[in-house]
């Protein structure tokens, strides 16, 4: 694994018998390489190299136009009340109908089938209620998911961390496989020791050593 910036170090360990200088070598403990989800010409890169971000924090945008643009026309398709407004319109004239067959009815005014009649055009007209609120359903499912496709177009930061390398440039035509670029957290590192032949009697498993580096 490469070691970005970190090099080489001489580090001072508190050995069993006496303190020695030994050659290490410190690496992020999570480091990732950023991948997009999509395909697209890179559009923006918000970080530079060895910039400090915070988790969530932009690091680079694809270019987003049709994607944008779906998202656009499904918060269209998911405003429009049209079809509810209509559907709602019709129950409630269905049923204000159901009630005066009924009243007449009770007056001896209206025939047994009337009523049945009436009854239907109810159950009709809420049959059209709930397709509408189904199609409501359907386009704001739509327009979530829209959403969600467009923010695959924008790379974030996992968690806080550095930019520790570009992959690609401004205006590159990439595609999910493609490195945009190298993160890591530098708070934690791991550090690969060499140590001394002479030590390997006097060290255990699990054995913690202190160290200092130089």
């Amino acid at each position: 694994m490469r070691v970005w910036g970190l090099g080489y170090l001489l580090t001072s360990l508190a050995a069993p018998l006496a303190a020695q200088e030994v050659t290490a070598i410190l690496e992020p403990a999570d480091l990732v390489e950023l991948r997009p989800l999509v395909s697209g010409r890179l559009l923006t890169i918000e970080a530079d190299e060895g910039e400090e971000v915070s988790k969530g924090s932009v690091l680079a945008r694809i270019n987003d136009s049709q994607p944008a643009q779906r998202v656009a026309l499904a918060e269209i398709v998911a405003a429009a009340d049209g079809q509810m407004a209509r559907a709602a319109a019709q129950v409630a004239q269905a049923q204000e109908v159901l009630s005066r067959v009924e009243a007449a009815r009770d007056r001896g005014a209206a025939q047994p089938w009337e009523v049945v009649q009436a009854e239907q055009a109810v159950t009709l007209a809420s049959a059209e209620m709930q397709i509408a609120r189904d199609a409501q359903a359907q386009a704001e499912a739509q327009l979530r998911l829209e959403r969600a496709h467009l923010a695959d177009y924008t790379l974030v930061a996992p968690f806080d961390g550095h930019v520790l390398e570009h992959g690609m440039a401004t205006g590159a035509s990439i595609d999910p496989g493609t490195t945009l670029m190298i993160f890591a957290r530098l708070t934690v590192l791991e550090a690969t020791a060499f140590l001394p032949r002479d030590w390997a009697a006097d060290l255990s498993t699990g054995q913690a050593l202190r160290a200092s580096i130089d």
